[in-house]
């Protein structure tokens, strides 16, 4: 394999791929040195601008320079290519994102998701959506692996992922761009804005039609226990809007998206029958003021999200007693408001603390039939329910005269439907060795709270909730070392232990007749190494991104089942005097074990993906003609969620992608 994987690597050098032409609104940033970049200012750690170095945390920034190179067009697909992250498909048409091996359910609810600072989740399910962000208003997406809840309460569980988003005064005119290709894939985006005297502005809109590729799978739930082979016609369409206005000290953020996916369904196949549609908008707003105290910063946050899955005949026709189509609708909403204090206090000590409340709704769950809209006896809920959420956080910052600084965190959140209330640590040492090298030791705990969903479905038969569910909670221990010897070479390594526990599963129903049950777990054990080296020499940039873990189940001893023990994401560019830029990028995905009934244990086989492409630019007119997958690898995910079957299909095979942007001013 090792053999395969270093000459798989070896022909990205000669061949072609590519990502999206120059633009001017990123040049300071794509331009910066390896040291400037390891200096460069992020603000998701601590909730304040701090260098990437001095960060107490395992903060690693995509650039665009980096979309470019890696030649991606998703979210999803620029996340998998850090270390430590994988990013897989569920069969409910899900992408989720695993940190560090800790495996999502059917939703992506371990990690928070913010939009320049905003949490984005819906509330039923607790699961983000990276399809609501327009691709193109991206500046840089900064992702801190490892707890968050102290500053950023529930579902700030494993990470943190926070995009920020391009300001008007950058754009200064406008980009739109269209790119076609692959299996009748379509996606065209604008971003747009200026600074005026009623301040800055800008708007940005994406739009995919993706017709489908072949989706060739094995059925869930065939009689008899036979495999039986199914083909499905992948689709998926994506409209989304986002924008923000800031004037003085205000600044408005909001966004709208519709995500319909055809794919699977309710279990693996065997109920497919339509799409799912995903919608939400979100407003924000948040004003920021200077005085002798402190910045005082207050936010007031409003979310509203919507799905409709088709499942077909489910329940069967003769559970329900009539022969329909069924439709499951849920909506949910938020509102909250955030109080922030960031002051210093004296020389040495700066504070940022907080008080936030936020109140969530959810609709009635409904299972509908298609043929009269009437409400299916097995919906998953028909009541409304509300949450109320209450934290105040504290974290306090220490520089010494010397080398050392420190943080100290604390925070005291308060759940209307916890049984107790929920204390969180976190703290951290960051060593200044020299100037070109750092060394991190960071404690960190967080917590998730269960969502609507897992507390309170009740599908006669099917599946069922717990209103008792506990927190899930985990414990991490870091260590890490930011080393950038020249302006040409950074390298970045760390190491995680982490212990889960509560955590939130399906099992076999004991406390109902018949069904699955949600219940708290004992929970997982894992530890592995991370590593980001990157060089940059004149016309020539390298990048190499690898990560290993291995954990087993607290209760068990058993190995994890769904997760690939290695990772590994290499890429080139080259650079000529004429402007036009040779890109290659290779991502590797270790073997995933797996236990199922219809194919028993075994494992996933490990993958290849390359990307190559040409990019460059004729005057305001950028172009790009890419290939992904261009060793045309067949991949496949495990399926460990109910675990009948052992693998999904992973995607498409080799596709080639054109684009042009063009540049207004």
């Amino acid at each position: 394999m090792l053999n395969r994987l270093v000459k798989t690597f070896f022909v990205l050098a000669y061949t072609t791929q590519s990502t999206f032409g120059l633009a001017q609104a990123q040049k300071d940033l794509s331009d910066m040195n390896l040291e400037e970049i390891l200096n460069m200012e992020v603000v998701t750690a601590s909730k304040k601008k701090e260098t990437l170095a001095e960060a107490p945390a395992i903060v690693s920034v995509i650039l665009v320079e980096d979309l470019r190179s890696w030649g991606v067009n998703s979210l999803a697909e620029a996340l998998a290519y850090l270390p430590g992250v994988t990013v897989t498909e569920s069969y409910l048409g899900y992408t989720t994102v695993n940190f560090r091996g800790v495996r999502q359910l059917h939703y992506n609810n371990k990690i928070l998701f913010l939009i320049n600072g905003h949490p984005s989740f819906e509330k039923v399910n607790g699961s983000f959506h990276l399809e609501q962000i327009p691709f193109e208003t991206v500046e840089r997406i900064e992702v801190v692996r490892g707890p968050g809840s102290a500053l950023y309460g529930t579902n700030a569980f494993t990470g943190v992922i926070n995009v920020i988003t391009k300001k008007g005064q950058k754009i200064d005119g406008a980009d739109a761009s269209i790119q076609a290709g692959g299996y009748g894939k379509t996606d065209a985006g604008f971003v747009m804005g200026r600074e005026t005297q009623q301040g800055q502005w800008n708007l940005a809109g994406h739009f995919r039609d993706d017709g489908g590729y072949p989706y060739k799978g094995t059925l869930d739930e065939p009689s008899g226990g036979a495999r039986v082979p199914v083909s499905i016609d992948y689709k998926d369409e994506v409209a989304s809007f986002l924008g923000e206005w800031h004037y003085k000290n205000i600044t408005v953020n909001s966004g709208w998206f519709e995500h319909k996916k055809s794919k699977l369904g309710i279990t693996p196949e065997v109920n497919w029958s339509g799409p799912s549609k995903v919608s939400g908008y979100f407003a924000d707003m948040t004003y920021k003021h200077e005085s002798a105290f402190g910045e005082i910063l207050l936010r007031l946050r409003y979310d509203r999200n919507d799905r409709e899955l088709w499942i077909g005949h489910f329940p069967a026709d003769a559970a329900v007693g009539r022969d329909s189509d069924t439709v499951m609708e849920s909506g949910s909403s938020l509102y909250g408001g955030e109080l922030q204090i960031s002051r210093n206090l004296g020389n040495r000590f700066s504070l940022v603390s907080g008080i936030v409340y936020e109140q969530a709704t959810t609709d009635p769950y409904f299972f509908i039939f298609t043929s009269d809209r009437s409400i299916s006896p097995f919906s998953a809920y028909q009541e409304e329910y509300e949450n109320r959420d209450a934290s105040i956080f504290a974290q306090v910052n220490y520089k010494s005269e010397g080398p050392l600084s420190a943080i100290a965190g604390l925070r005291y959140n308060r759940n209307s439907d916890a049984t107790d209330d929920e204390l969180v640590p976190r703290l951290g040492l960051v060593y200044k060795a020299n100037p070109k090298t750092y060394i991190k030791a960071l404690y960190g705990q967080a917590y998730r709270n269960p969502d609507f969903f897992e507390k309170y479905v009740a599908t006669n038969g099917v599946l069922f909730g717990d209103p008792n569910l506990e927190r899930e909670e985990i414990a991490t221990f870091d260590l890490g070392l930011d080393y950038a010897p020249t302006e040409h070479i950074s390298l970045r390594v760390s190491g995680f232990w982490l212990e889960t526990d509560n955590l939130i599963s399906r099992r076999a129903a004991i406390f109902h007749a018949s069904g699955a049950e949600y219940y708290n777990t004992v929970g997982e054990r894992i530890g592995g190494v991370e590593l980001e080296l990157k060089t940059r020499y004149a016309q020539k940039s390298f990048f190499l991104n690898l990560g290993y873990k291995d954990g087993e189940d607290r209760m068990t001893a058993e190995s994890l089942t769904g997760i690939a023990d290695w990772t590994i994401n290499g890429g080139l560019s080259y650079r000529w005097n004429s402007g036009l830029v040779f890109d290659a990028s290779l991502r590797h995905v270790g073997a995933k074990e797996f236990r199922s009934v219809l194919d028993g244990n075994g494992e996933t086989a490990a993958y290849n993906l390359v990307n190559v492409g040409i990019r460059g630019k004729l005057g305001p007119m950028g172009y790009s003609i890419r290939t992904k997958n261009l060793l045309d690898e067949t991949y496949m995910y495990p399926e460990y969620i109910r675990a009948n079957v052992a693998e999904l299909p992973g995607g498409p095979g080799r596709e080639v992608f054109g684009e042009i942007r063009y540049r207004f001013k």
